[in-house]
């Protein structure tokens, strides 16, 4: 993931945007849902864990965007 407003600053400098962060996250037809955000790119057993977790349905989906263009954020209960 970027920053768009950093993106946009660079392009006028003929720069590729830094990376600021990666999002593991599902589409289908109907919606986008974001599961986990990494700050830096997370090992292989890290991933394969979240991965299995997202597409098992035992993770929790931090934001989920539908086709009605309706974003519901999620708020992890601690």
């Amino acid at each position: 993931m970027t920053d768009i407003m950093k993106a946009i600053s660079a392009s006028k400098q003929g720069k590729s945007a830094t990376v600021e962060g990666y999002l593991l996250a599902t589409v289908t037809k109907t919606e986008f849902t974001g599961w986990r955000y990494y700050t830096g790119m997370p090992d292989t057993a890290t991933l394969k864990r979240d991965m299995a977790e997202a597409l098992g349905g035992s993770a929790a989906p931090i934001f989920r965007n539908g086709a009605d263009g309706k974003t519901e954020i999620f708020v992890l209960k601690r």
